[in-house]
């Protein structure tokens, strides 16, 4: 493998590890964590190789499709890593995606005004979307 390809997959290791981070944050806020056990591993690993794959998935899926796989992603790690009401993760999960697919429209439409491509700086605009997340949440 190429330095090159090497360099990307640290660079999306980095940016799912960073959605961890900013998963754990948010959904800290509302609920206990569970100890660590299968199940809390099982929806560490799951987020994280789906917040891994979406770089090589986004583009071969519909719009609508990635969006309800996203969220089942989501609500799934949380159900398997925090303590709570099924419905209330849900519920969190909902607000958690919402907030971070119009925090990325925005961020999309900042780079769209300034006449960048989309797919050419996809790793600074999804870094920077997390960025704004972050900030959001403090």
């Amino acid at each position: 493998m190429s330095l090159d390809k090497w360099i990307i997959v640290l660079r999306d290791i980095m940016l799912a590890m960073f959605t961890l981070y900013l998963f754990f944050i948010y959904f800290n806020i509302f609920f206990k964590r569970k100890k660590i056990g299968i199940s809390v591993l099982i929806g560490i690993i799951t987020l994280f190789v789906w917040q891994f794959c979406i770089p090589y998935i986004i583009y071969t899926l519909p719009s609508v499709l990635n969006i309800v796989i996203t969220l089942g992603f989501t609500i799934f790690a949380s159900i398997h890593i925090f303590q709570g009401k099924v419905w209330m993760k849900g519920l969190f999960s909902i607000i958690f995606d919402t907030i971070w697919m119009l925090i990325e429209t925005l961020i999309g439409n900042l780079l769209m005004i300034c006449n960048i491509s989309i797919e050419d700086l996809h790793f600074w605009g999804s870094f920077t979307s997390k960025l704004f997340f972050l900030i959001d949440g403090l």
